[in-house]
């Protein structure tokens, strides 16, 4: 849409990531697919994406277990704030599995069903995240937002 004066603020399809990235903290990931593997369909907005973005903001449609578990390795982020957020996709907040972070270097382990925003500070260690396998016809939008204009990369 960058045709019109606002247009470049305007995306539709976002891409994922240039084919050659990979994108740090995912075990299986495959830059052939320009995502990580597991179910549902994501979009992402980034610097790269829209040149000035000040945030990364991925969002993921889940509806069945990756099939890797953990999907997302431990990490920690030392100069930028993270929002995680699980939100049900129905008008109930169930997400229909069992979700389980561990936060912090001892490895606290969180585990929740419904509708959860998980803030972490910059330089807390978090994740690994798991789920359990899916007990309802169910989904549930995975969201991370970093306040920085591009998710780190290995």
């Amino acid at each position: 849409m960058a045709e019109t004066k606002y247009g470049k603020y305007i995306v539709t399809k976002p891409v994922t990531m240039p084919p050659d990235a990979t994108i740090a903290h995912h075990p299986d990931f495959d830059p052939d697919m320009g995502k990580p593997p597991r179910p549902g369909s994501g979009v992402y907005l980034s610097g790269d994406i829209v040149p000035g973005c000040p945030v990364y903001c991925g969002i993921q449609r889940t509806s069945d277990i990756p099939p890797k578990q953990p999907f997302i390795v431990a990490h920690k982020h030392d100069d930028v704030d993270e929002i995680i957020l699980f939100v049900a996709a129905g008008p109930d907040a169930d997400l229909g599995t069992n979700v389980t972070i561990e936060m912090g270097e001892e490895g606290e382990k969180h585990t929740f069903n419904e509708t959860t925003v998980v803030y972490v500070p910059k330089g807390l260690k978090h994740c690994p995240i798991w789920y359990s396998p899916f007990t309802k016809d169910k989904e549930f939008y995975l969201i991370a937002l970093l306040m920085q204009p591009n998710y780190p990369t290995e």
